[in-house]
């Protein structure tokens, strides 16, 4: 089985429960024909991709050829690469302009409730971490709304999206909608397993879009726990990157998470972590640098202060001075009805100096 565009949508949808429908479909929604049909079409796609790398795709099952008539509904796309951020490894970026500015203040806001509290919560027992492989791309684009994701290529001709725009403004909230359901589905299956005591005593699931930590209380809990992820991922036809031999060989093992390192009852910032933070501190001593600072890039700095205090419990008063200078700089450059645009939600990024 093709891993692109396999997720049996549908079934999950099925065995949702109400509420977890309900916030499912306030992103879905904006992938479907009643809702694409309303976004102004504002000009032809712009494909910034060799023929090779189109061709490539095409083969890995990416991109897939629709009808020439499809085009004529085609919505403004932009296809690029980020620069290389592995060795060998680069990240198709596939942002749906039209359907972005047509959204932007209409749609939810992503949200991961407690997640910098789970992150150094339940530290005691044993875990195991998960990720979902090109997790956006195992995710189909609807059959029905093939043409709005449409566009002409002047050597293969027609093609379309056969999954989920990486760059849509909604892909996040609902890619996390469908990871959730499938921790909660991991721990029904556990309880079946297990006396509810037992099953619920302990455990702690943290889900961040494609990448998934549990912890239990035990190792023989915590293999069930992995039997039963493995088996929930393929009912519903979703591709893991770690194999059963693998996640019952790492349990007990020291991990990292998201920036955290585990192990055993002992959290500290991973290695990853403290190299950003080391990177950081050598640019702040340099004042030529930090002349060239934008808002982006003071947001990401302290996006990287605040995960690391949440880890290491320290006062945050040392750069409490950074907040200031950021809402002080952000009243002087925006309106105060100004909407909060984070990268992809719109293109081009809009970057303010500071």
């Amino acid at each position: 089985m093709p891993l692109h565009g396999q997720v049996d949508i549908q079934r999950i949808i099925d065995e949702m429960t109400p509420d977890e429908r309900a916030v499912f479909y306030s992103f879905y929604e904006c992938f479907l024909p009643p809702y694409l049909s309303t976004v102004p079409r504002t000009g032809p796609s712009r494909i910034d991709m060799t023929d090779d790398e189109v061709g490539a795709y095409l083969k890995a099952g990416i991109f897939k050829k629709v009808p020439t008539s499809y085009v004529a509904k085609g919505l403004c796309l932009h296809l690029f690469f980020t620069p290389m951020f592995a060795e060998h490894t680069k990240r198709l970026i596939t942002h749906i302009i039209d359907i972005n500015n047509h959204s932007a203040g209409k749609c939810p806001t992503t949200t991961f409730d407690a997640f910098d509290v789970r992150l150094v919560e339940g530290t005691l027992g044993v875990g195991w971490v998960a990720d979902l492989m090109s997790w956006y791309h195992q995710l189909p684009t609807p059959r029905c709304s093939e043409p709005f994701y449409s566009f002409m290529h002047k050597k293969f001709g027609a093609l379309c999206l056969a999954s989920w725009a990486t760059g849509q403004r909604q892909t996040v909230g609902a890619a996390q909608s469908i990871s959730m359901f499938l921790a909660r589905k991991t721990t029904q299956l556990l309880r079946l397993a297990l006396p509810r005591q037992l099953a619920s005593r302990g455990s702690l699931s943290t889900v961040y879009i494609d990448n998934f930590r549990r912890r239990e209380q035990d190792r023989p809990t915590a293999v069930l726990s992995a039997k039963a992820f493995l088996h929930v991922a393929a009912r519903y036809n979703t591709t893991v990157n770690e194999s059963l031999e693998e996640l019952v060989g790492s349990i007990g093992q020291p991990y990292d998470f998201l920036g955290v390192h585990y192990d055993g009852s002992f959290i500290s910032l991973s290695s990853k972590m403290r190299d950003k933070l080391q990177a950081l501190l050598t640019e702040c001593s340099s004042s030529d640098l930090i002349a060239q600072w934008t808002m982006q890039d003071f947001a990401s700095i302290m996006g990287i202060l605040v995960n690391a205090n949440t880890v290491v419990a320290a006062c945050p008063s040392k750069y409490y001075y950074v907040y200031k200078f950021m809402r002080r700089r952000a009243q002087q450059q925006l309106p105060d009805n100004a909407l909060v645009r984070v990268w992809p939600s719109t293109v081009p990024i809009e970057r303010v100096v500071i």
